[in-house]
């Protein structure tokens, strides 16, 4: 069983941000200086891995100016250094036995380029190499720690943050699955099947709070799979078959499991309502379920608890009006709803609102049904009538061409056909054979 190891970092996300800002194709020297600064923060942890120290010793004096004969000295002597550290570094833990190895030989272990190695005892031992072979083995040395110890450490994370997604996806499919069988054979209480997996599924949802705000928020989530079972635009709250899948596990997250869930699950919604330029978001009416979400836990349900506090209300509102530069119905309607639930956000947007550009009217999947047309039963009648009428002067007339056919046969028709009058023709289908 490998036990947890702390790391400087708060998590894998920062790791891979770090990777970018030094590494990224569109990595520049202002990234760089910025990963500099996070990986001063990160020595000063005392559980901050090697690798860390080396990076932030070579990125260093890459840095260091070079344009006079004082600054290029200092920066050979830097760059030296740093280099002499990084292969210490990386082959001094495999010093293990009575005797001490070469070198050479467990350097060649951990596939470090022999330049390297040849650079280190020449510093070491020799005159100090010029400044840009000195450099040079610094970007080596960097490109080494990146393949060898940033990837894999990066590759680790994002497969173990895809592991807790799907685990959290399941979770969120299964609590959906067992609360449809429970409002569908309208089962009560905890004391029974239903009930027992329920209890398995909270106890299971062990997975970081972010990951499962994101599952709610997917298709197989807070939103209904079939449009028909969404909410209309003009509905300010979930349907009912919605709330009584979904209040009693939002409340124990947030006061059972972790504090602070409903807020982060309203940012997961709302960056979700949000149309983003460039990328492919959902259809209005999935975005519009979201959002009705989002508007019920503004407004606050004192029986359950789920409620948004001021200070997460201040924030959202901010990023909420920002996003009103976009044209979006959806948006718009969302903030209409909480303007009349919230007197504070609806100075904010009134005082907006006739600075806003032209909403998009066109909608998928929210229009409301068409009222039918009551036809009174007199119109009914007298179209009844109508149509008897013309159905008898279609007989009479029918009647008339009937006898005014005749059995010649004209002359321009082909010698051997004839038109047959209505007695002598006889329905059959076709393919049968009839003897006519």
């Amino acid at each position: 069983m490998n036990l947890p190891r702390r790391v400087p970092w708060a998590s894998s996300q920062d790791l891979k941000q770090l990777n970018d800002l030094l590494f990224a194709p569109s990595a520049d020297t202002d990234s760089r200086r910025r990963a500099l600064s996070r990986l001063s923060i990160y020595i000063s942890s005392p559980n901050c891995p090697v690798f860390i120290f080396l990076t932030h010793d070579l990125v260093s004096a890459s840095f260091l100016p070079a344009k006079s004969s004082e600054e290029r000295q200092t920066a050979r002597m830097a760059c030296g250094m740093a280099v002499v550290r990084f292969i210490n570094g990386l082959v001094d833990p495999l010093q293990t036995g009575m005797m001490a190895q070469p070198i050479s030989h467990l350097a060649a272990t951990l596939q470090i380029p022999q330049s390297l190695i040849t650079l280190r005892h020449r510093c070491t031992h020799e005159d100090l190499p010029p400044y840009p072979m000195l450099l040079q083995a610094v970007y080596t040395a960097i490109q080494y720690l990146h393949q060898h110890s940033f990837l894999p450490l990066v590759s680790a994370a994002v497969n173990t943050e895809n592991v807790k997604i799907r685990k959290s996806q399941e979770s969120i499919q299964r609590w959906k699955r067992v609360m449809k069988i429970r409002l569908r054979e309208r089962v009560e209480g905890e004391d029974n099947e239903t009930g027992k997996q329920m209890r398995e599924i909270r106890e299971d949802m062990t997975c970081d709070l972010e990951d499962i705000a994101e599952a709610l928020c997917g298709a197989d989530g807070l939103v209904p799979t079939t449009q028909k079972n969404r909410p209309l635009m003009s509905d300010q709250q979930p349907t009912k078959a919605s709330l009584m899948i979904w209040q009693d596990l939002l409340a124990y997250l947030q006061w059972n499991h972790w504090s602070g869930f409903i807020e982060v699950l309203s940012k997961e919604i709302l960056y979700h309502v949000i149309p983003r330029k460039g990328e492919k978001t959902q259809d209005d009416s999935f975005r519009w379920s979201l959002a009705v979400w989002l508007l019920y836990m503004w407004k606050g349900s004192d029986e359950m608890g789920v409620k948004l506090e001021e200070e997460e209300k201040a924030i959202l509102t901010k990023t909420l009006l920002q996003s009103l530069i976009i044209p979006d119905t959806v948006l718009r309607n969302l903030c209409e709803g909480i303007t009349s639930v919230d007197p504070i956000f609806a100075k904010s947007y009134n005082n907006l609102k006739d600075l806003l550009p032209e909403e998009e009217t066109h909608l998928v999947g929210l229009e409301a049904p068409e009222e039918k047309t009551v036809i009174p039963l007199e119109k009914w009648q007298q179209v009844l009538e109508e149509m008897e009428e013309k159905l008898n002067n279609l007989n009479k007339n029918g009647k008339a061409r009937k006898r005014k056919r005749s059995t010649k046969i004209k002359k321009d028709e082909v010698r051997g056909w004839h038109r047959l009058n209505h007695e002598e023709w006889t329905d059959c289908p076709i393919a049968v054979w009839s003897r006519a």
